[in-house]
């Protein structure tokens, strides 16, 4: 259960932070995100924890190698599917990827 609030929240986020750069079809916007995060937020946790297995060493903050690891790559991927879907030059692209997962990443450690 608590995966699925987790994903929710990122869906949602990552959807008002997209409608800050994108205001035009607002549907077709909220599929793009549920579908980028449908691929992306499953495989990221299961590579955190595998990551997180590999690194552990008992030390404290050891934990944010992975973290660090998986959301640059997170970043990546979806920069690429942004752009792809939506159309956007590389730089928006990135600027809205890169966005969405600083204010998702910043969330995971409040809730």
């Amino acid at each position: 259960m608590r995966y699925i609030i987790s994903l929710l929240i990122t869906i949602a986020a990552e959807y008002f932070i997209l409608l800050l750069f994108y205001r035009m079809k607002p549907a077709r916007s909220f599929f793009y995100i549920v579908l980028i995060n449908l691929l992306t937020h499953p495989l990221a946790n299961l590579f955190y924890e595998r990551l997180l297995f590999t690194f552990s060493t008992g030390s404290i903050g050891i934990e944010l190698i992975p973290f660090a690891i998986v959301e640059l790559s997170v970043i990546i991927v979806e920069w690429l599917l942004i752009k792809a879907l939506f159309e956007f030059s590389y730089s928006k692209s990135f600027l809205i990827s890169l966005t969405c997962n600083v204010v998702t990443a910043s969330l995971s450690f409040i809730i």
